[in-house]
């Protein structure tokens, strides 16, 4: 999930609240992106604050939505798939992490949600677009997850993050259900 700063053509902006010339303030992608997730019915997400990371952590606290803060990502993705196995049918969380070591070492919880239909919505949160594809610090090729999750969802821009999280929840909980991973 890409969330480089500046404003897009739906007015969502990642530095925060923009007023447009009609004088409305727009949500950052952050705000869009908790803001859909609840809007959807998940209403836990389980991660890591890491500076990629920051501006939904952020919109997490000022929607006092639930972010429950793991000691390392392996434990993100076995919380969130527990705690979907273990709440009502239907029930998904969302986890939350930094590129790279953050996203692979979540691939277990992921792999093991995905063999038990357990639908998880991983938002990946991706390196700065101007150091992507030259192997830089954090960067891992996308494909990686792909034999770990039901979908992998690539966000482009910051204009397709909302559409690319509702797609995403709605993939995840269609029979089979399984994770879907956001990048």
């Amino acid at each position: 999930m890409d969330t480089d700063d500046g404003s897009t053509e739906t007015g969502i902006t990642d530095d925060g609240p923009a007023g447009d010339d009609d004088g409305v303030d727009r949500p950052t992608v952050g705000e869009a992106v908790v803001d859909c997730l609840l809007d959807h019915g998940v209403e836990v997400a389980f991660g890591i604050p890491g500076k990629q990371t920051l501006p939904l952590n952020r919109a997490f606290a000022d929607r006092d939505a639930r972010f429950v803060v793991a000691r390392h990502e392996t434990a993100v993705t076995h919380q969130a798939w527990g705690y979907a196995e273990s709440s009502e049918p239907g029930t998904m969380a969302a986890t939350v992490v930094v590129p790279g070591p953050g996203d692979m070492n979540a691939m277990n919880g992921l792999k093991n949600a995905k063999n038990d239909c357990v639908p998880l919505l991983h938002l990946a949160v991706e390196t700065e677009r101007d150091v992507r594809g030259g192997d830089g610090i954090h960067e891992t090729p996308p494909a990686t997850y792909d034999t770990v999750v039901k979908e992998n969802v690539l966000v482009e821009s910051p204009a397709g993050a909302v559409a690319a999280v509702a797609d995403a929840i709605r993939v995840a909980r269609q029979p089979p259900q399984g994770p879907v991973r956001v990048g």
